[in-house]
């Protein structure tokens, strides 16, 4: 996990109702800045997004945002029910009715490339306007790497040329970065890692400010890592 746009401020933070998550990131993840979760699949990076989507419900006083959450899916029909499995068993939620949880969740899809993302995130001051009983607070993208990593094939042939869709990218990260900052948003971005091969996997391979990850043994970096990270925070 990487926390991009850092500030030295104290800043309102979101419980992920585990403990032990809770205090690994000193009191929640924070709201303002810009949160990739990077890992191989299966790494329960969907899971942890539910997770704070599901929690920024919660009143402050509980740790969470009380406000709603924005949900953008890019790999086709999205896991809502997935979604539902989770708030019906989750414990923190059981004073809630199901449906009310579900109706403060809002599912964006049918997002195929970078100018379709770019175009969603501009509509987001728009749609916290509307959201008067329980504000926007909270916005997921699961994922940005899916687009541009697919890009050129069928179904994401209007992204362009390599330059063209590396302009888009940097759009997506700035206006990402500025809707965190301006509207103090918990703004969390999923990408999938891959493989560094460089025949020497004993030894830690770094590029630019990103540390290293390493997963049985194996070398990873973010797909999108060095578009979207500015600085890590530790």
């Amino acid at each position: 996990m990487r926390l991009l746009a850092a500030s030295a401020l104290q800043t309102q933070k979101c419980t992920l109702g585990c403990p032990v998550l809770d205090k690994l990131l000193r009191g929640g993840l924070p709201c303002g800045l810009l949160i990739e979760l990077a890992g191989e699949a299966t790494a329960a990076k969907t899971q942890t997004c539910f997770q704070a989507m599901l929690c920024t419900q919660l009143s402050q006083e509980k740790g969470g945002l009380r406000g709603s959450s924005l949900y953008i899916y890019t790999e086709g029909d999205p896991p809502t029910k997935r979604l539902q499995e989770l708030a019906e068993l989750h414990p923190l939620m059981r004073d809630k009715p199901l449906s009310s949880i579900l109706d403060n969740i809002f599912v964006e899809r049918g997002i195929d490339t970078g100018e379709d993302l770019l175009h969603c995130l501009q509509k987001i001051p728009a749609l916290m306007a509307k959201t008067t009983d329980l504000p926007l607070r909270t916005v997921v993208i699961d994922s940005v790497g899916h687009i541009f990593r697919d890009a050129g094939t069928a179904t994401n042939a209007g992204t362009g040329t390599y330059r063209d869709r590396t302009g888009v990218l940097f759009q997506i990260a700035a206006l990402m970065k500025q809707l965190a900052t301006q509207h103090n948003l918990l703004l969390l971005v999923c990408n999938q890692v891959y493989d560094f091969v460089d025949g020497q996997s004993s030894r830690a391979h770094q590029q630019g400010g990103l540390a290293p990850m390493v997963s049985s043994g194996r070398l990873l970096r973010s797909s999108l890592g060095k578009h979207m990270i500015a600085e890590v925070v530790s």
